[in-house]
């Protein structure tokens, strides 16, 4: 960035994104029964703001509990707006809790709104020759629109966003920016209970703005007598009413923040030490994968390399103990026949079948291997033998096999969860990591703790599974291995 370019300050809206966030992503809880998906949402916010606009400094504004002096000045202020479950509102601190470890202040005065710490921010920002960009779900704040400060608005859900400039605004409504301040005085708020000036529709208002300019630009052409007769009879006696509709719904601009320095925004790396706590707290697999990388390094897990034996002949299907098979399929792009199997990987924990490209008489062997089996472990063990059927296959002969499915286990130990990918369920629930090294396969001990021994069966089945999920996927599937377990694996 030069030194001509101007700094670019962040200001988020906390309280329209919390709302956002609440109604955009489903219902959401962890395995103790919290409801956590306003705090997921805001989160992804925060990434895709930091990815997408990259700023220098970065905090968000907070309503507080409590009247505002708009509910001074007129008690009715918000009367009407349904209070939301408490689920909501609860989730407010644990969001300031994750914008702490992202370094990220958030801002709050007593007796002034969030939209107030937009304004004032923004004014702040222009004096300091900075650049802001109000991230809301919220159009009020468009009235701040200036050369110095943009509004980026969540269009639908927390994916599609539209930047606000002039232009922008202008071309929205055919009224600048402090335009809007007029607009929003004849017109009110239903949202906010604000009734504007009685008899003024939305016809009225923008003829009246157009040919006027401002609402003390109206009475003053009132006052002349200059107003056509059809709306001057509707604004006689209401300047009162005008007023003080426009001071409710001006943005404050000026508010004291106390010791708050622009210093405390500046933009920095997560503090891990806090941020990977509460994602594991939180159970948000995504950014928790995400931030993996930057922490596995420092993990501290014992772990037993597992002995590579990869000049062994693959293993055959006759080979393979029936007592219990681990099983992971690939998928690919449906063929001419219907078919979305790519390949099939068994295992009986000690020897290895990894079949790519199967043919229907291959799969049909491996299915009939697997309805011997005294137990099938796998993830998502119904994609595979959808896949099965697909391919030819019999399928229906494993219905009643005794299975054990990773996937399954992971939904009711939490079923309010929303993705269980199999690597997410391994960093959970083994405090390991799958590689994505292709030639790491005979490293794949590295990442298995020396803690399965005395582990839980469900942890003990879930190796099975991983190791060769892992496998066949580390091998890119290009060839057949063989891998010997640890004997404690066995």
């Amino acid at each position: 960035m030069s030194s001509s370019t101007p700094k670019t300050f962040l200001i988020l809206d906390g309280n329209a994104l919390l709302h956002r966030a609440w109604h955009a992503i489903p219902p959401l809880t962890t395995k103790d029964g919290r409801v956590v998906n306003a705090v997921y949402g805001f989160a992804m916010v925060v990434e895709k703001m930091l990815a997408e606009l990259h700023p220098d400094f970065m905090a968000v504004a907070w309503d507080l509990p409590g009247g505002t002096f708009r509910h001074e000045e007129y008690a009715p202020y918000k009367a009407t707006r349904e209070k939301k479950a408490q689920e909501l509102y609860d989730q407010i601190p644990v969001i300031q809790k994750l914008l702490d470890a992202y370094s990220i202040p958030s801002l709050s005065a007593p007796g002034f709104e969030a939209d107030d710490i937009l304004g004032t921010i923004s004014t702040k920002n222009a004096k300091a020759g900075f650049r802001t960009l109000i991230v809301t779900g919220d159009l009020d704040a468009l009235q701040l629109v200036d050369d110095a400060t943009n509004v980026v608005f969540f269009v639908k859900g927390l994916s599609q966003t539209k930047r606000y400039d002039i232009p922008a605004v202008v071309e929205r409504y055919g009224l600048r920016p402090d335009q809007l301040i007029d607009l929003k005085t004849l017109l009110g708020d239903t949202s906010d209970n604000l009734p504007g000036v009685p008899g003024i529709g939305e016809k009225t208002a923008f003829e009246l703005l157009t040919q006027f300019g401002s609402v003390d630009g109206i009475f003053a052409a009132l006052a002349k007598g200059d107003v056509p007769e059809k709306y001057a009879k509707k604004l006689v006696g209401k300047i009162d009413v005008a007023k003080q509709m426009r001071r409710l719904v001006t943005i404050v601009r000026d508010v004291d923040l106390g010791d708050f320095d622009v210093a405390q925004a500046h933009v920095r790396p997560p503090d891990m030490a806090k941020l990977m706590p509460l994602l594991r707290d939180l159970e948000f697999k995504t950014l928790l994968k995400k931030y993996d990388s930057n922490t596995s390094s420092k993990t501290v897990v014992e772990t037993r390399r597992a002995k590579k034996t990869a000049s062994l002949p693959a293993a055959t299907l006759a080979e393979l103990d029936r007592h219990t098979l681990a099983l992971t399929v690939t998928h690919k792009a449906t063929d001419l026949f219907g078919g979305t199997l790519g390949a099939i990987a068994l295992s009986d924990g000690k020897h290895t079948l990894v079949l790519v490209h199967p043919t229907e008489t291959q799969t049909r062997d491996v299915v009939t291997a697997l309805a011997e089996a005294d137990e099938i472990i796998g993830h998502d063990l119904k994609s595979a033998f959808h896949a099965f059927a697909l391919a030819g296959a019999d399928a229906d002969t494993l219905a009643t096999r005794p299975v054990f499915d990773t996937m399954v286990a992971a939904y009711l130990l939490a079923p309010g969860g929303r993705d269980f990918a199999f690597s997410d369920l391994v960093r959970e629930y083994l405090g390991a990591s799958l590689p994505d090294d292709a030639d790491a396969l005979g490293n794949v001990g590295a990442v298995l703790p020396r803690a399965w021994p005395s582990s839980p069966r469900i942890l003990r089945c879930r190796l099975l599974a991983c190791f060769f999920a892992w496998s066949a996927r580390a091998s890119r599937l290009t060839v057949s291995g063989c891998m010997n377990f640890p004997p404690h694996l066995t």
